[in-house]
């Protein structure tokens, strides 16, 4: 399976930095034999259409960050799945920490916004990850197992999903779980997916991903990409991480 660089550039950056910062990256991948790793850039809605005309690589992408789980309708200041599609979106982040804690996602409402989201021909990739007060009570699995079990919409299992662990307690905080409990928790992740029928999934890493952990990361076998914050905005950093997957 290919690697996949997933870019969550959150609520950051402005329209010449983020049209220079995502030339620079499909001129890496245009220039460098990187045809073993696909690369998203998920940037803030109102830069999507702006910087996909400059997305000129073959395995660069674009993606947001959310969605609604409605189509259309009187939901002021939310986007459309449909709409992403139309922009020439290929993915759409859901479920994130930061959306089920800031904004109360609950896994069904994941759920809704990941299945309109397959029938809008974008692929979602749906974050799970747990607290450090979960992981510390021995919780980490009973979480994953029912934020997998509500978050993922019955037909996945025809569809292509991503899913990305992003325990919640690394998430821009520098902290990185053990190499062993990635490991561990990547191979409960897959089997929870196949006792619900869903092969062949990528299932991401995310949670203080950087240029000086990426190697060791995506080493791990069932680590099949990386979700990247921060270390996403700085251009040298983020190609280091892509050249990464490259060296596996």
């Amino acid at each position: 399976m290919r690697k996949f660089i997933a870019a969550n550039w959150k609520m950051n950056g402005l329209l010449d930095d983020s049209i220079s910062l995502v030339t620079d990256i499909s001129n890496y991948l245009e220039k460098n034999d990187t045809h073993t790793a696909d690369v998203l850039v998920c940037p803030p809605f109102p830069l999507i259409s702006s910087i996909k005309p400059f997305c000129n690589a073959n395995n660069l992408y674009v993606g947001s960050q959310d969605c609604h789980s409605e189509l259309k309708g009187a939901h002021t200041g939310d986007t459309s799945p449909d709409l992403l599609s139309h922009l020439g979106c290929s993915h759409v982040i859901l479920g994130h920490s930061e959306r089920r804690a800031n904004h109360l996602e609950s896994n069904e409402i994941v759920n809704k916004k990941a299945l309109n989201a397959i029938n809008c021909q974008l692929v979602p990739i749906i974050c799970i990850g747990e607290t450090q007060d979960q992981r510390n009570s021995n919780q980490t699995e009973k979480v994953l197992k029912e934020q997998i079990i509500g978050s993922v919409p019955d037909i996945a299992s025809l569809k292509d999903i991503i899913v990305a662990y992003e325990p919640v307690w690394a998430i821009g905080t520098g902290l990185t779980p053990s190499m062993e409990q990635i490991f561990d928790t990547h191979a409960y992740i897959r089997e929870t997916l196949l006792s619900i029928g869903i092969k062949d999934t990528a299932i991401l890493y995310g949670g203080s991903v950087k240029s000086s952990n990426s190697v060791e990361i995506l080493s791990l076998q069932g680590v099949d990409g990386a979700l990247v914050g921060g270390a996403s905005l700085i251009l040298d950093d983020f190609l280091k991480i892509i050249e990464s997957a490259l060296v596996i």
